[in-house]
């Protein structure tokens, strides 16, 4: 777990003096990474939360207007409940708040993109509500994208190394967990109890792992990584083709937290070279060059000196430091 280690913050001890190295040795092995954002505008951070209240709106209507199938419609309901509050996420600076928001727009914005795309490999054009949808959890998204890379969320959230790699794993384990409780919430409703639960025990997993990530936690990308092979286990096991792959693809975000844990085991992070300016190591004095001595001449007119002694220069070695 090295490169999740929470980052030291820099002090004047730690600050190299002018013209040295300090304790930089090798080049570094750190990932480059964008420095700090500025803060997202409130009327940028309005526009976004704005944009994914439209998606929720949307789906309300489209609740309203379904009268065949209750359930259809209380699950439509449901669904544009949890977008709203994902909305009002997005105007929190929160990194949980924001890691949470941002799959919800992404649980929106995967099916209607893949449901345009297959529309245009037909030769037909993409229903109004796909791109409505689509394109309005996209503005969310785009909008609210430097709210994660503000010197706050950077104070809140600071591994050691590979800060994207996390936050995607988060995001990643956010959007698997969502998608995962609407199959068990289905599930419960239509299928059987049995595989409801451990459908639904899959999404609370998920949806830990992505809360302890995003919470600078450890058991966050335990919990994550454990799951990735307890369902993969799963998905090998499993006799339908689509189980299969439904299971294989919700072990995907643990693999996407291991990678830099692995990565880190390969190729250590080096926090003294970081470029980033909150990811540093004091300089151990034993590495600082010593200052050679010079030899200082006194001249001992300049001293009262008693009367019948006889002055002779001295020589001393005086650090150089002393000497200023």
């Amino acid at each position: 777990m090295t490169a999740f280690r929470v980052a030291r913050k820099d002090g004047p001890q730690s600050r190299p003096s002018p013209g040295r190295r300090g304790n930089k040795g090798r080049g570094s092995s750190v990932p480059p990474v964008m420095g700090p954002a500025a803060a997202p505008s409130p009327l940028r951070r309005m526009a976004a939360a704005g944009s994914l209240a439209a998606v929720a709106a949307g789906i309300a209507w489209a609740g309203v207007q379904e009268t065949m199938f209750v359930s259809l419609r209380v699950g439509l309901f449901g669904v544009a409940g949890m977008v709203a509050l994902a909305s009002a996420g997005l105007l929190r600076r929160s990194v949980v708040s924001q890691v949470l928001s941002r799959a919800v727009a992404w649980v929106v914005l995967l099916p209607m993109g893949l449901g345009a795309v297959e529309s245009l490999g037909r030769g037909h054009a993409p229903p109004l509500e796909s791109l409505f949808f689509g394109g309005a959890s996209a503005a969310a998204l785009l909008l609210a994208r430097p709210a994660l890379h503000t010197e706050a969320a950077r104070a809140e959230f600071n591994p050691v190394g590979y800060r994207r790699w996390f936050l995607a794993g988060a995001v990643a384990s956010a959007i698997a967990g969502i998608v995962t409780a609407l199959a068990g919430a289905e599930a419960l409703v239509f299928g059987p109890t049995l595989g409801a639960a451990g459908t639904l025990a899959l999404a609370a997993s998920l949806l830990a792992s992505a809360v302890g990530v995003a919470r600078m936690r450890s058991w966050g990308v335990l919990l994550g990584v454990l799951t990735s092979m307890v369902t993969l286990g799963a998905a090998a096991l499993a006799g339908d083709v689509y189980l299969s792959l439904g299971l294989a693809l919700a072990a995907l975000p643990g693999l996407l937290l291991a990678a830099p844990i692995l990565a880190s085991r390969v190729r250590p992070v080096d926090p003294a070279a970081s470029p980033s300016p909150a990811v540093r190591l004091a300089r151990t004095p034993a590495l600082e060059e010593p200052e050679p001595p010079f030899r200082a001449r006194i001249d001992a007119g300049a001293c009262d000196i008693p009367a019948g002694h006889v002055a002779e220069p001295l020589e001393a070695k005086v650090p150089r430091s002393a000497a200023r």
